[in-house]
């Protein structure tokens, strides 16, 4: 499955670079836009912080992948809690990409960049669009969905990898 946001032209070789990275990583999920999950220590630090990835090599949980960009999902890469309704209403209803990242790294599942930077991208301007950016990375939500996403799964489980291993701030 490959998503992309619906307020963007994109350029014509997306999918081909997508399904060609998929080849060579055919477990990874694999993207066009995506960000380099910062720590300070032993903590994740807030996304506000988190760089723009420019390269990537290998697939790694280190990525974080914004499915809007240009996103391949392989099949299986979710952890079955992917469809748990309630649980994503209650913890991540306004970031589908840190649901989605969360998902995959419970899953074991890592991701990996296009060796591109999507130049080419243009945003369709829309007024009066807001934008769910302007509440999750302006106002923090993200930390705010993601700190309650992880402490409710690291609450019963023994997860010792990827973005599990690290505290929230």
């Amino acid at each position: 499955m490959i998503t992309i946001d619906d307020d963007f032209i994109y350029p014509s070789s997306l999918i081909e670079e997508l399904v060609d990275l998929n080849s060579k990583f055919p477990k990874a999920i694999c993207c066009h836009r995506a960000f380099e999950i910062k720590r300070n220590g032993e903590k994740i630090a807030p996304y506000v912080e988190w760089c723009n990835m420019m390269l990537n090599v290998e697939p790694t949980y280190d990525v974080f992948f914004t499915s809007g960009g240009g996103t391949l999902f392989p099949a299986h890469c979710f952890s079955e809690e992917v469809l748990n309704r309630d649980l994503f209403m209650e913890s991540c209803k306004f970031a589908d990409d840190v649901w989605l990242n969360v998902m995959a790294q419970l899953n074991k599942t890592q991701t990996v960049k296009v060796d591109s930077l999507l130049e080419n991208i243009m945003p369709i301007i829309i007024n009066d669009n807001i934008e769910l950016s302007s509440v999750n990375v302006g106002e923090g939500m993200n930390d705010m969905q993601l700190k309650k996403i992880l402490s409710y799964l690291k609450k019963d489980k023994n997860l010792d990898w990827g973005i599990f291993k690290y505290k929230i701030n």
